[in-house]
């Protein structure tokens, strides 16, 4: 699917947000999984999740990285679900959490992202980790680079909520949503 037949697919199904911090996006760029804790809260949401489902990204501060830093915030991108399930992840990864700590794994076949994602080098997390914090540090800069801050948002009527892993956005901000994310896209081009 292209990004012009992605958007009309968001345009006419709708989409939903996920929700993590920047270390975590970071980790999906490499892998294209976005897991969840099993958690009973989740579940509604999890069971309704199909393949093709359009999900946009929301990335918050930095909370794995002990570095008195702030980052922007708000949307960095979308993707559309190619599968789900649960699994059980007993291999440590290298990343901020222990093994199986996320069980529940959305895998994507396409992304689209806003910020200075191309010079980012695409290695495991465990990678990144060896490298140090301030090696994450300017890997995250450029993944929230361009992002569709809140304050864009205000200014469009169509600010999100920060709560919750997975979210539905109300048809009502939806096409103003998809208007900031045009707008986005093709500053990056």
């Amino acid at each position: 699917m292209d990004i012009s037949e992605a958007l009309e697919k968001m345009e006419i199904d709708g989409f939903k947000k996920l929700t993590g911090p920047p270390e975590d996006w970071l980790k999906f760029y490499n892998t294209l999984t976005w897991g969840f804790r099993e958690k009973p809260r989740l579940h509604a949401a999890w069971d309704k999740i199909k393949s093709g489902d359009i999900f946009i990204f929301h990335s918050i501060g930095i909370e794995y990285l002990f570095l008195n830093e702030k980052v922007q915030t708000g949307i960095i991108g979308f993707g559309i679900i190619n599968k789900k399930e649960m699994v059980n992840d007993e291999v440590y990864d290298g990343g901020f959490d222990p093994p199986n700590i996320r069980p529940l794994k959305l895998y994507f076949s396409q992304i689209w992202l806003f910020g200075k994602y191309k010079e980012i080098i695409n290695e495991t997390i465990k990678e990144k980790r060896d490298k140090g914090d301030l090696y994450i540090l300017e890997d995250i800069k450029k993944l929230v680079n361009n992002c569709i801050t809140f304050e864009e948002m205000r200014n469009y009527n169509c600010v999100i909520s920060t709560q919750g892993a997975i979210q539905n956005i109300s048809k009502q901000k939806q096409p103003n949503l998809i208007k900031l994310i045009n707008l986005h896209l093709e500053s990056e081009q």
